[in-house]
């Protein structure tokens, strides 16, 4: 029992280090400081776990279960993988990949409000994907992983893996083809009204209302935001406003509420243990989406909310019925951009970017080439076309942050949360009655007992057998939208 106590005490500290790092990600220092600072502390990381005594104070932890309850063995395997993520692991190729990060960070950053070339971005991308792959070589050997890429998958949920990712988007991929092509010609037959010209300081305000349902104070939601996510180290959340598409302020908010009440009910007890942060990627993008999917689109939110988005951005007539809203919110749209695309097609996003990450981890596409097999994914998934380089691969900050293997998670996670709202809805109907009235506690109270009390107590694919009594399974989702876009 010493032994695993003292690796409490010992991660608590890398966790916070860990906290830290992110936020100086974030941050507004100058470059040569944040790198500086960032670096200091990831090499005072690596040296607490490159440590001997900490290679055996695991090993007699490992064998000294019986002594541990189920929360310390979870955490005690949780401590065991980052160990086994981390050694081995020059300090000298950690600084470097920090370092490449932040630059092609700032490079993008600066492309954005065009004080920057595409060519700086795309050479500084190249190192990153460099240096990612030397770490994910030696992350690879360490787990006994077959390649490099199952590596960085594994990084952020235990659970993922190439083949659990293929077997899911050849699924899904078959199922869509079919389904988007049936789905948007049942939706030509109906007319939507959009609203023009929404003030963005109306759609915060309606913002603030929609977190005032969840009992959440505006300034501790962005603040929270603006220090990151437990998985996303340096790639920061913002609330977008678009005056000519105003459910996408919306949706992007109920996303970020996901992420926050997720990780604001986290077991208190566990504070600064892995045990007390999250299962996974794939539990917590399925948070985002349960918020920006599901509530969103359901009947009975939409009946509430239709009132009170009539009243905060001053919409009359056709456009302001529910029957408009409900159709506006679930329309399906084909968008060359990733972040605001609809429910349906953005998993065709995500099948872009997994054939072309992995290509790019494995050397079996170079950047230089990467326009071009952009532009190509593009036209061959949406039909689309576009010079706009904001539109393509530049879109967002995932790689140029060397995000590599996260985004995938999301076609997982879209089936886990259909799965779970399904639960959730043959559960307690009561619940949905409530939220018709603009009462969300039930619902909340059912996802803290349900899921966000357990931490990363368990896996993401245990937890959720645990929720829903079934393992993944992709009919879920396959129902959940013929249900909704052609069952009506």
């Amino acid at each position: 029992m010493k032994h695993y106590k003292f690796l409490e005490q010992v991660f608590s500290k890398i966790n916070i280090i860990d906290d830290i790092v992110r936020l100086l990600y974030c941050s507004k220092l100058d470059i040569e400081n944040k790198i500086d600072r960032i670096n200091t502390l990831q090499e005072i990381r690596q040296e607490i776990i490159a440590d001997d005594m900490i290679d055996e104070m695991i090993s007699y932890s490992l064998n000294d279960k019986k002594n541990l309850n189920d929360w310390e063995i979870a955490n005690l395997n949780h401590i065991h993988r980052v160990y086994q993520h981390s050694r081995n692991i020059p300090v000298n190729l950690i600084k470097d990949l920090s370092k490449a990060r932040i630059n092609c960070i700032q490079q993008w950053e600066l492309f954005r409000i065009k004080s920057g070339t595409l060519q700086s971005v795309m050479n500084n991308l190249s190192e990153v994907i460099k240096l990612v792959s030397e770490v994910a070589s030696i992350k690879s050997t360490n787990l006994k992983i077959n390649n490099k890429y199952d590596a960085l998958l594994n990084m952020y949920d235990t659970d993922l893996n190439e083949k659990k990712i293929d077997e899911v988007l050849t699924d899904i991929g078959a199922f869509l083809r079919q389904f988007v092509h049936e789905a948007v010609e049942k939706q030509s037959h109906s007319k939507v009204y959009y609203a023009k010209n929404v003030d963005k300081e109306k759609q915060k305000a309606l913002g603030d209302y929609c977190l005032s349902l969840f009992k959440i104070q505006s300034d501790t939601f962005f603040n929270k935001l603006y220090s990151g996510c437990i998985i996303k180290a340096g790639y920061k959340f913002t609330i977008d406003y678009d005056e000519t598409n105003y459910k996408y302020g919306i949706e992007n908010l109920l996303r970020n509420v996901g992420y926050f009440l997720y990780e604001l009910n986290f077991p208190k007890q566990w504070t600064n243990q892995l045990v007390g942060m999250c299962s996974g990627s794939i539990m917590y993008e399925a948070q985002g989406m349960l918020m920006s999917y599901h509530l969103m689109h359901d009947k009975n939110f939409i009946n509430y909310i239709t009132s009170n988005v009539k009243k905060f951005l001053s919409l009359r007539g056709k456009v302001s019925t529910y029957e408009n809203i409900y159709s506006y919110f679930t329309k399906i749209q084909s968008s060359a951009l990733f972040n605001g695309s609809d429910e349906v097609t953005f998993l065709a996003h995500i099948m872009l970017r997994y054939t072309l990450e992995k290509e790019m981890i494995n050397d079996d596409l170079q950047v230089k080439d990467l326009p071009d097999a952009w532009s190509q994914g593009i036209k061959y998934y949406f039909n689309l076309t576009s010079d706009n380089d904001f539109e393509q691969l530049m879109q967002d900050g995932y790689w140029v942050s060397g995000l590599f293997g996260y985004v995938p998670c999301m076609a997982i996670s879209a089936i886990v949360a259909a799965q779970i709202f399904d639960t959730i809805k043959k559960s307690d109907a009561e619940t949905f009655e409530e939220i018709s009235k603009g009462n969300f506690q039930n619902f909340f109270m059912w996802l803290n007992k349900n899921l966000y009390s357990y931490g990363a107590k368990y896996s993401s694919m245990v937890l959720l057998q645990k929720i829903t009594k079934q393992s993944l399974n992709v009919d879920f989702y396959k129902n959940y939208l013929i249900n909704k876009y052609l069952n009506i």
